[in-house]
């Protein structure tokens, strides 16, 4: 994980959601809940992509993101980080 790092306070608006290159990594699953994964009230992405950024419109309120790795063959496990925006 680059960014947003664990238990950081941002201000809502356009986040930008980075990890680090994985070698052979073919893709990179990427969630985003609030509050938390365990007791979602909305999974607010669930998405695929072969970069290591994406970006979303958050407002005010706690949530969770995690990324994995993906190929053919393999997958990471889920590295999970709290992030809180506020207004």
């Amino acid at each position: 994980i680059v960014a947003p790092v664990n238990d950081v306070e941002l201000n809502e608006g356009t986040i930008i959601f980075s990890w680090d290159l994985i070698e052979d990594a073919d893709s990179y699953r990427i969630q985003i809940a609030t509050p938390s994964f365990e007791n979602a009230t909305q999974i607010l992405l669930d998405s695929t992509t072969s970069e290591t950024t994406i970006s979303k419109n958050l407002s005010a309120n706690e949530y969770q993101w995690k990324v994995k790795a993906l190929n053919s063959e393999y997958e990471t496990d889920y590295t999970t980080v709290n992030l809180t925006i506020i207004e």
